[in-house]
C-alpha cells in the first residue's frame, strides 16, 4: 500500500498530491501557451528482428547483422575475425567477436540514420 507523504508545512492540503489530484493542479498551472493534451496516447508495440549470418573460412569469420522492421525497411551490420596463427582454433570465440562487431557496426549506422531524421524533422541547427 503506498503511503502518502507529508507536504512541506507551506503546502495547502498536507499531502503529496498523487494520480489524477496532480494532473488536475498541473493542468491548472500551465501557462495558456503550453499545449494540453486532452487524451492519453495509445501504445502500439513493435518488432524488429535482427538475423545475424555467420560465414567461416578457415581462420576467418565475417558476420552481418541485418535489422529488419515491419515495413520492410533493413538496415545491415557488418564484423570481421581473424584467428592468431598461435590461438587455439575454438571457431566459436571467431563466430562471437564477428557478429559482437558486425552488432556494434548495426548500431552505429542506427545511430547514423536516427541522427539524419532527427535533423530533417527539426531543420537546420543555428550552431
Amino acid at each position: 500500500m503506498i503511503r502518502p507523504t507529508a507536504r512541506p508545512p507551506d503546502h495547502p492540503g498536507g499531502r503529496h498530491m498523487i494520480g489524477l489530484d496532480r494532473a488536475r493542479h498541473l493542468h491548472r498551472s500551465r501557462t495558456p501557451r503550453t499545449p494540453i493534451r486532452s487524451e492519453v496516447p495509445s501504445m502500439e508495440a513493435k518488432q524488429w528482428t535482427v538475423q545475424i549470418h555467420i560465414t567461416e573460412e578457415g581462420d576467418d569469420t565475417s558476420a552481418r547483422a541485418v535489422l529488419s522492421t515491419k515495413d520492410d525497411t533493413q538496415l545491415t551490420g557488418v564484423g570481421h575475425a581473424r584467428r592468431s596463427p598461435v590461438d587455439q582454433p575454438v571457431p566459436e570465440i571467431g563466430d562471437e567477436l564477428a557478429a559482437a562487431r558486425a552488432l556494434a557496426d548495426l548500431a552505429d549506422k542506427l545511430r547514423t540514420v536516427t541522427t539524419e531524421d532527427i535533423a530533417q524533422a527539426t531543420g537546420p541547427t543555428s550552431w
